[in-house]
């Protein structure tokens, strides 16, 4: 899977930018080739936002570029927002609990640097050792690692329960961490955010 990355600002109120992309992108994607889905997640503390839209290929990913761009237009003209960037990821896992991501959830995001030469490795670590911990963490939701093959980095962002099973989760990880440091991680810190938004079509 595929996921494109928009960052905006100027969304005082969320339940702005959730009747744009209700309205305005879901429609408007899920009519194109390979989209799977939007989720749109915010800072607490601000009035940035940061929304994802998923593809099943690559092909579909560069196919819905300029679609995309138009819809990012209407909808940020609509609610008088402001576009700060545009990235796409490779998503190599993506698991969720058998219980719906609804809005309000709270999400933690670990940024991760590694030697691009290692990230075939890394993912299969993850896969293989990190999923299965999340999984079994009380609390879970869900939990995604988002890729940049070119650069290196890496977001690992995962939906909790509560802010009190996300921190629980963030402390068990712990090993994990450390391991992964080992084979080259350089931590590049972690956002604690609120999922405001999450649709399939």
């Amino acid at each position: 899977m595929f996921s494109r990355q928009t960052t905006t600002e100027g969304f005082s109120d969320p339940q702005t930018l959730i009747d744009q992309i209700s309205t305005t992108v879901l429609p408007g994607a899920s009519a194109m080739q390979g989209f799977r889905g939007i989720s749109v997640f915010g800072d607490p503390a601000t009035s940035t936002r940061w929304t994802f839209t998923d593809w099943d290929r690559v092909d579909d990913l560069i196919a819905s570029r300029s679609g995309a761009r138009d819809l990012r237009r209407r909808a940020t003209e609509g609610a008088g927002s402001t576009v700060h960037g545009v990235r796409e990821w490779d998503v190599p896992v993506d698991a969720a609990s058998d219980r719906p991501l609804t809005s309000g959830l709270p999400v933690n995001v670990n940024r991760h640097f590694y030697d691009p030469a290692l990230i075939h490795e890394i993912i299969s670590f993850f896969a293989w050792v990190a999923e299965p911990m999340y999984r079994s963490s009380p609390g879970f939701r869900a939990v995604r690692m988002l890729v940049d093959r070119t650069t290196g980095e890496v977001l690992v962002g995962s939906v909790w329960d509560d802010v009190a099973s996300l921190e629980e989760g963030f402390d068990r990880l712990e090993p994990i961490r450390d391991r992964a440091v080992e084979k080259g991680m350089k931590f590049a810190g972690r956002a604690r955010l609120d999922l405001l938004f999450a649709a399939t079509p």
